[in-house]
């Protein structure tokens, strides 16, 4: 499925911005991150190029200085300005980076949810068929599913580029490394060597014990939430005091001089 404009971070913003150079250096620095990984895991890799990211950075980064320098002259004065605009430029250069970050664990985490249900589906629908068509079952009546899109594609490639099936599916894996999708593949991996009865009583079995993980998982990350929560407030709450604390060691230097 192709993403719309309206379903991709800062798409109308990068296309705005078609006319800045990046350097090569930045493009490359951006390659060898975390960030091409994100995109994919977002299913945004065809959306949103990392020439695109780059430039996004190099518009976000002066645009927040400029916010911080003219806040910081409405506070104090042109030091403060400076150090609120060096602050706040970081903040806008990993900005994107932070975006696409969350577009990612959330198709991940839908991915994940809809793990349980396709097992269980393709699993009643290969009884009397092959794997193959228990997956296109599943992506014909559930393709709102962000797992159906890409077990779509997996199929595509065993269709028309004739790989095998554990092939295709270990691509899948590779582009969204998401440990439950590993649990999955692994299920239909060794399904696809069955037939009949067992190959249902398989992937059945294995949606009940990925139901059982994802719920401990749930429960386990439910517990350390407080612990979550505090860890960014106490990094923001330190990152204000280092910005005052250098405000006000620059206003008694010049005080004292």
């Amino acid at each position: 499925m192709k993403k719309t404009t309206s379903n991709v971070p800062f798409s109308s913003l990068a296309k705005r911005l078609a006319f800045l150079p990046v350097p090569p250096s930045m493009a490359d620095y951006i390659s060898r991150g975390n960030l091409p990984s994100f995109l994919q895991q977002a299913n945004l890799q065809e959306a949103l190029s990392v020439q695109d990211m780059a430039k996004l950075k190099l518009f976000f980064a002066p645009f927040t200085a400029l916010l911080g320098l003219c806040i910081g002259l409405l506070l104090g004065g042109v030091v403060d300005g400076i150090v609120i605009a060096a602050g706040v430029a970081i903040l806008g250069f990993l900005l994107p980076d932070s975006s696409i970050k969350q577009a990612a664990n959330t198709r991940q985490t839908t991915i994940s949810r809809s793990l349980p249900l396709a097992m269980e589906v393709i699993g009643l629908t290969v009884e009397k068929t092959s794997i193959e068509s228990g997956i296109d079952y599943y992506c014909q009546y559930f393709s709102y599913e962000p797992l159906a899109e890409e077990l779509k594609v997996s199929m595509q490639r065993v269709k028309k580029f004739k790989e095998s099936l554990d092939v295709a599916l270990a691509e899948m894996l590779l582009k969204n490394q998401n440990d439950d999708l590993s649990f999955f593949v692994a299920a239909v991996g060794q399904a696809a060597h069955l037939g009949g009865g067992d190959l249902k009583s398989l992937l059945v079995d294995q949606a009940t014990q990925l139901r059982t993980k994802q719920s401990l998982a749930g429960k386990t990350k439910s517990s350390k939430a407080p612990a979550m929560l505090t860890l960014p407030t106490m990094l923001n709450v330190l990152a204000v005091m280092v910005v005052i604390g250098g405000m006000v060691a620059l206003k008694m230097g010049s005080s004292y001089s």
